[in-house]
């Protein structure tokens, strides 16, 4: 009766045992599959940081919540240009490539045709003035040069000053220029399409 109250207690100590094994077991292996089964964290890839405009301990670190707002973007809080065109510096405008037209010449004097007569008749003028002509006649006119009062002739009067604006349709206008270094004297100049049959100028050159 000894002997099997014995047994018996035997038995339940090492089924005690084994179920304590069993338990440090178990716990092992739930610690190792809890870790291996852990949920990834997320790595964020950056080239360099640098290129990224990101900041340089963000870019190591790889937590883009830092990132902010990249430094290159050209944005007024660092002083960057938002924007540039090729603009003029100085905030000009550009060069449209459009040629400059200059000052346009002064017209010292006009010469009408009108009624087959010569408005003014007679003009002075100093060297380097720049005249203007005009036919308001249907027919054609010129104002031209002679070489001497009544010839007809087209030539340059006796100061050497010669000029002739071509034949002139109605309402057609052109200029011709006293030259700067022109001596002082008088040129006549009549029109060498009906010459006799209009009455000529006189431009004296003081």
């Amino acid at each position: 009766m000894k002997a099997h109250s014995n047994h018996r207690t035997g038995w339940i100590f090492f089924t005690f045992l084994l179920g304590a094994f069993a338990w440090v077991l178990a716990c092992g292996s739930g610690t190792q599959g809890s870790g291996g089964n852990a949920p990834p964290q997320a790595v964020a890839t950056v080239d360099s940081g640098v290129d990224a405009g990101l900041p340089r301990h963000v870019a190591d670190s790889g937590d883009l919540s830092d990132a902010g707002t990249p430094t290159d973007a050209g944005s007024p809080d660092d002083g960057g240009v938002v924007c540039c065109f090729g603009g003029p510096p100085d905030g000009g405008h550009a060069d449209a490539g459009v040629p400059d037209a200059g000052t346009p010449p002064t017209i010292f004097a006009t010469i009408t045709i009108s009624g087959f007569a010569f408005s003014p008749s007679t003009l002075t003028a100093p060297p380097g003035s720049i005249i203007k002509v005009i036919n308001m006649d249907s027919a054609p006119h010129t104002v031209t040069s002679e070489s001497a009062s009544g010839s007809y002739r087209a030539g340059a009067g006796s100061n050497g000053v010669s000029f002739d604006t071509q034949d002139l349709g109605r309402s057609v206008s052109t200029t011709f220029t006293i030259p700067s270094n022109a001596a002082s004297g008088t040129v006549f100049w009549y029109c060498n399409v009906h010459k006799s049959m209009m009455p000529q100028g006189q431009l004296t050159i003081p």
